[in-house]
């Protein structure tokens, strides 16, 4: 409906370097803060799952390693022992990977339409 309308024309009248101003100082700046402080968040977090993966699949691949050698070395002992060398090659990546989601998911929830940052969401409920 909004695009129908087009946009409108016409002169901005009085002082509209302060109204300006104002806006963005009272509902533009908690924004930017908000989202600034979540950004340092997020960074943070990327950097914890990049080492926990480059971790996981570390001990994945030592994994497969040890499973070679061993399988080499004593081949009785390794198919003995082959349920917990699967688990780990195959099932660290597998950690990782849900690992990773959830807690993109616990930081980052997916916004509800019309959700606003806290410090707009305070003064709005004061204004009412």
């Amino acid at each position: 409906m909004w695009r129908s309308l087009g946009i409108p024309t016409g002169t901005l009248a009085g002082d509209v370097d302060a109204v300006l101003a104002r806006v963005v100082a009272d509902d533009i700046a908690p924004q930017v803060a908000y989202h600034r402080a979540n950004a340092v968040s997020v960074h943070c977090l990327d950097h914890r799952l990049h080492r926990a993966g480059t971790v996981l699949f570390a001990v994945s691949c030592l994994s497969c390693v040890t499973f070679i050698a061993t399988f080499l070395i004593d081949h009785a002992w390794t198919v003995a022992h082959a349920t917990e060398f699967v688990a780990l090659s195959a099932g660290l990546p597998a950690v990782g990977t849900a690992f990773s989601a959830s807690a993109s998911r616990a930081i980052l929830p997916v916004p509800r339409r019309g959700r606003r940052s806290p410090p707009i969401t305070s003064r709005r409920s004061a204004s009412r």
